[in-house]
């Protein structure tokens, strides 16, 4: 399992609890925990590692099968409604980024190869393809008419 902990612009990724790391790390899913834990003190059994900085509004993460990292976002330094983080070599370093989707993100999934992303009054979806990070072409919209207004209109 995969816990996001956000703080001041920052995303870290904590892999809980060890027993469910090992197996990721198994599957070779799972990049290695930060020595340090990514500068945050965590109970024991958790560990994190900084994924990215400068990424605003992040609200719900979703780990596709390969380990791709997305989240639903408000915008912040990627510009997107999703930023996308890959770990090419298993280092736990996510060196490849992007940024794709209508802005305003409030939910993001991964199911049956395809990825969803809820928006305040409609839900879009990309079919994923093998080897890519970003999906090609414009999103299908697959939900539309939300309700907007009240006291909270995003959809999680």
């Amino acid at each position: 399992m995969r816990v996001v902990l956000t703080t001041a612009r920052r995303i870290v990724l904590a892999m809980v609890p060890v027993a469910a790391l090992a197996a990721l790390a198994a599957a070779g899913a799972a990049p290695p925990c930060a020595p340090d834990n990514g500068g945050r003190r965590l109970p024991d059994g958790f560990c994190a590692s900084e994924v990215a900085t400068g990424v605003d509004g992040v609200r719900h993460l979703a780990v596709a099968p390969n380990g791709d990292l997305y989240a639903a976002t408000s915008g912040g330094l990627l510009r997107g409604g999703v930023a996308a983080f890959r770990d090419r070599d298993g280092d736990g370093t996510f060196d490849e980024r992007a940024a794709f989707g209508p802005r305003g993100g409030n939910d993001v999934a991964v199911h049956d190869g395809y990825l969803y992303l809820a928006l305040d009054r409609s839900i879009v979806r990309w079919r994923l393809a093998a080897g890519k990070l970003e999906p090609a072409g414009d999103p299908e919209t697959i939900v539309t008419g939300l309700p907007g207004g009240g006291d909270h209109t995003a959809k999680t």
